[in-house]
């Protein structure tokens, strides 16, 4: 029996190439570092494209960008916000009819960064996901070996089993499943779809909505349970593997351990507040530590998870 629940636990660690995405830190970023070149791009090119194409096509080219359309290449590349000021700089300055090509080009820009976007915001909650599912597995598979092996010997863990069994029992009930992609669209519809970094309170998207979308509430509760359930989680994880060292130490094996890096307490409360009066500025930092602290989880989770097989195929293998 006790071979199976290892050929189970084998399986499951084995699963953590599925599970356990490491994201690159940089592709959270890439929808924000492509708007800050594409559209200001689009800005500068699209008037000398029209000069060329319909004001003078025998003419040269004007070796100055007009001020009406600098000021607004300056404010699209501040922010997307600032597209509107484009405009309207456009319009009033009698040059309107080049929106009209700038607003599709912008517009298909958008729809590729809503991609990305969409993407980073479901993987990140679908790696939380799966290996949340995945580490309960684990858990239960060690359980019924340390149970097993103790039943075998005739040695007592059952503290260290009971109390295991209720941190398992207490991370069912807490770290349910998000729907991914339930969440990715409601971030859609709320709005803030040009990137995950920057909140909706700095953003107009004018060719889809005529007013203020929502602040960016779903953009931080996302960012918020992101943030808080992988710190809660890796606490429970160390008071398991605590109990784990504590039962495999009494039925005779050593299993050594120590974390090397360590989710710190984030407080998103105050995350959300310097995200919304920087204008989504310190959400850059926010967006770098939601990719960066489960990667460096998984890569910690692999250490242990090796060091508990080996020492129990010490105890169950001849």
């Amino acid at each position: 029996m006790s071979i199976a629940y290892l050929d189970s636990l084998r399986n499951n660690i084995r699963r953590r190439t599925e599970t356990d995405y490491i994201m690159p830190l940089r592709f959270p970023f890439i929808p924000l570092i492509l708007n800050l070149i594409t559209v200001p791009l689009i800005y500068i090119l699209t008037p000398y494209i029209y000069y060329k194409l319909i004001v003078a096509p025998t003419a040269p080219l004007p070796f100055i960008i007009p001020p009406q359309v600098s000021v607004a290449i300056i404010c699209a590349s501040i922010n997307n916000l600032l597209v509107l000021l484009g405009a309207i700089i456009c319009y009033i300055t009698n040059i309107h009819v080049l929106y009209k090509w700038i607003n599709p080009l912008v517009s298909l820009v958008a729809i590729i960064f809503a991609i990305i976007n969409f993407y980073v915001l479901y993987k990140w909650i679908k790696r939380r996901n799966e290996h949340f599912k995945r580490q309960l597995m684990v858990y239960r598979d060690i359980m019924s070996l340390l149970r097993e092996i103790s039943r075998e010997r005739g040695i007592d863990i059952s503290a260290q089993i009971a109390l295991v069994n209720r941190e398992i029992s207490e991370a069912e009930i807490k770290e349910t499943k998000k729907n991914a992609v339930l969440w990715a669209i409601l971030v859609l519809l709320s709005g803030n779809w040009i990137s995950p970094i920057l909140p909706p309170i700095c953003m107009v998207i004018l060719y889809v909505y005529p007013v203020l979308p929502p602040i960016g509430i779903v953009n931080l509760y996302i960012y918020h349970f992101l943030t808080k359930d992988f710190f809660v989680h890796e606490r429970r994880e160390d008071r398991i593997v605590t109990r784990i060292q504590e039962a495999l130490g009494i039925l005779g094996t050593r299993f050594a351990y120590r974390r090397y890096y360590e989710i710190p307490h984030r407080n998103t409360i105050l995350y959300a507040i310097l995200t919304i009066i920087t204008l989504g500025i310190f959400s850059l930092y926010w967006v770098y530590v939601i990719t960066k602290d489960p990667n460096e989880h998984f890569l910690e989770q692999r250490r242990w998870e090796d060091a508990v097989v080996s020492a129990i195929e010490q105890l169950t293998l001849p």
